[in-house]
């Protein structure tokens, strides 16, 4: 049988009771030494993720890309001056009325694009038709005369004369005979020279005739004509620029009924000083600006008029627009002529991509003392070699944003490098250094 002792010794009940506290001490240590570790790298992992999404949203709104920076300095330029110009197509046509008539079609509206050969305006027929009816009858009525003439020259020629006096038979003949050899003998007449003068009045007759018959065909020709000319038609591709009538309209000849143009191929018409012209030959390229996008693109001059207007002293001048220029005929435009006589100007000059144009307004970002983006209005002058000069609005010094984008805005912080963003708890020293210049 076991039996249970109870430990009385006093100092086996110290030991004991030491271990256990030692053991349950030990044990609390261990566990909160292993807690503080935990919530220490949680704190850890909790600031690298805030960090890193911090650097995330700040790159993403404030940061897309890096910024080229170009400082603005100050360049003599050629002095220019500005002068209004218009849009014109290449080739532009009137089409006039070539009969009179009613207006029965119209191809289209301003705007509408016809093809060469096509109809494009139609005026009605009656009245022609009548007049073709009246020119058949005339011709058929001159061909009449014209055979009465023929058979009248044949009877004189082959008569002789036989038949020219009354009686039938024997007995005329006899008296013709006896009458013309007496007349003949007595010098009251020629007979010969009269029947010369019968055959050539027959003669002059067939002439006569034969012109009636001409001139009666000449005025069907004539009216054939007119049906052909009822119908405009288009010489070539081109589009309706203006519409000066309406079906029903009663219209005559040499009456202007549209106009028409080739738009994929237009020119600027501009009356230059007769004082600049020295400045200028032919293939010499002008900026253009365009009033309604605030764009400006180089013009090459084409045709330079021989002579100048005696009222205004000026000089017309065409410049050829490039093909992907956004004008329509009738727009007016500026361009910018160089002006040798006055003295040249300090200008700033900066690359085209760095203008950011708000309809006709032409504005630059610029980096301000703070590092921020700040959006300056400025005054464009002219263009060339990918640069264009500023004539107002920036100062020698400014450090002008050469490639702005959409997500740039005023109040942005620039930046010249990217910074790269690698792990989600790896924080970076230098994102923060970036965020807080």
């Amino acid at each position: 049988m076991f039996t249970t002792r109870r430990l009385t010794h006093p100092s086996l009940t110290t030991v004991f009771r030491a271990g256990l506290i030692t053991t349950i001490l030990l044990s609390a240590a261990c566990g909160q030494s292993e807690d503080e570790k935990n919530r220490a790298e949680s704190e850890r992992a909790q600031n690298a993720a805030a960090v890193i999404k911090q650097a995330q949203t700040a790159q993403a709104n404030n940061l897309s890309h890096p910024y080229s920076i170009e400082i603005a300095q100050s360049a003599k330029t050629q002095a220019s001056v500005a002068l209004g110009g218009s849009v014109i197509p290449q080739t532009e046509l009137t089409i006039r009325a070539q009969a009179p008539g009613r207006v029965v079609y119209i191809a289209g509206e301003e705007g509408y694009e016809v093809r060469r050969g096509e109809t494009i305006v139609d005026l009605d027929d009656n009245s022609l038709l009548a007049q073709r009816r009246a020119a058949i009858a005339g011709l058929q009525r001159a061909r009449a005369q014209l055979n009465n003439a023929y058979i009248q020259l044949d009877q004189n020629i082959v008569s002789d004369g036989v038949n020219s006096r009354g009686g039938m038979g024997m007995p005329s003949m006899f008296d013709y005979f006896v009458t013309k050899n007496m007349g003949d003998a007595m010098g009251a007449g020629d007979s010969d020279y009269d029947r010369y003068a019968s055959i050539s009045s027959s003669r002059a007759g067939v002439e006569q005739a034969k012109s009636g018959v001409m001139e009666a065909e000449s005025h069907i020709d004539q009216i054939e004509a007119m049906f052909r000319d009822k119908q405009a038609i288009a010489p070539q591709d081109a589009i309706i620029l203006d519409k000066m009538i309406e079906l029903g309209d009663a219209v005559q000849p040499g009456q202007a009924l549209l106009r028409i143009g080739d738009t994929t191929s237009l020119q600027i018409v501009v009356d230059v000083p007769a004082r600049l012209m020295r400045n200028l030959s032919e293939g010499m390229l002008l900026p253009i600006s365009l009033n309604n996008t605030g764009e400006t693109v180089n013009g090459e001059i084409t045709v330079i008029f021989p002579a100048a207007d005696v009222k205004r002293n000026t000089v017309r001048m065409k410049l050829a627009l490039p093909q992907d220029a956004q004008a329509t005929p009738g727009m007016y435009v500026t361009v910018s002529v160089p002006d040798s006589g006055r003295d040249q100007l300090v200008t700033i000059s900066i690359p085209n991509e760095a203008v950011v144009w708000r309809g006709s307004q032409a504005s630059v970002y610029i980096v301000n003392n703070n590092g921020k983006a700040e959006l300056r209005m400025v005054r464009t002058g002219s263009e060339a070699n990918g640069r264009i000069s500023i004539l107002s609005g920036l100062t020698e010094g400014d450090r002008i944003v050469t490639t702005p984008d959409t997500h740039l805005r005023s109040g942005m912080m620039i930046q010249t490098t990217t910074v790269p963003i690698q792990s989600r708890y790896q924080p970076r020293v230098d994102i923060l250094t970036q965020l807080t210049v």
